[in-house]
């Protein structure tokens, strides 16, 4: 079959970010907050190959980081949190897969490199792929420094008009969790 020609779409974004956190509790009483500058480069290349269209986008980015606090010395809610001061590099890596008979799916690679500590930050593996009314997804995380495999969720769910059922495995080696999570939802 013949494929179409491919398109591909460049970008290149500078950009500057802010957050303020405020810690309001008796043992973290602090305000603390986050500032990056970086540079980033995405292209977008798309093709239409036995009836899927392909889409493929690699992205760059170049950023310096500070903090008022480092992580160690506060309760951590999410990775945004977790860097340190310092000069990075985030290579990121996306596959979207839709076809005409409903076969849909994206898979996702991103990983930071910290130049200040000569270290690689933890390796994200997150897809989803699903056919009609059904879908296999996760999210996964390994820390390459210690070489573990650090927090995964991985499920298969039924999603119908406004019903979501869904049964699949997590592991969160920090908070010491290895089970089988089920959940219901009804919109």
């Amino acid at each position: 079959r013949e494929c179409k020609p491919c398109f591909y779409q460049t970008k290149l974004k500078p950009y500057i970010s802010f957050s303020a956190l405020n810690y309001d509790s008796s043992a973290f009483n602090r305000f603390n907050y986050i500032g990056e500058t970086g540079i980033n480069f995405s292209t977008l290349f798309y093709s239409n190959f036995l009836n899927k269209d392909i889409i493929f986008i690699p992205e760059i980015s170049l950023f310096k980081r500070w903090t008022k606090y480092n992580p160690d010395s506060l309760i951590q809610f999410d990775d945004f949190e977790e860097k340190y001061d310092g000069n990075f590099i985030s290579t990121d890596l996306r596959w979207d897969i839709n076809s005409e008979t409903g076969f849909n799916g994206n898979v996702e690679i991103e990983n930071v490199y910290d130049f200040t500590r000569n270290k690689f930050e933890n390796l994200f593996l997150r897809y989803e792929i699903g056919k009609g009314e059904f879908k296999i997804e996760g999210e996964n995380e390994w820390d390459i420094e210690k070489n573990i495999y650090k927090f995964g969720v991985n499920s298969f769910s039924w999603e119908k008009e406004k019903y979501k059922f869904s049964i699949g495995t997590k592991v969160d080696n920090d908070a010491e969790i290895t089970g089988l999570e089920t959940w219901w939802e009804q919109s």
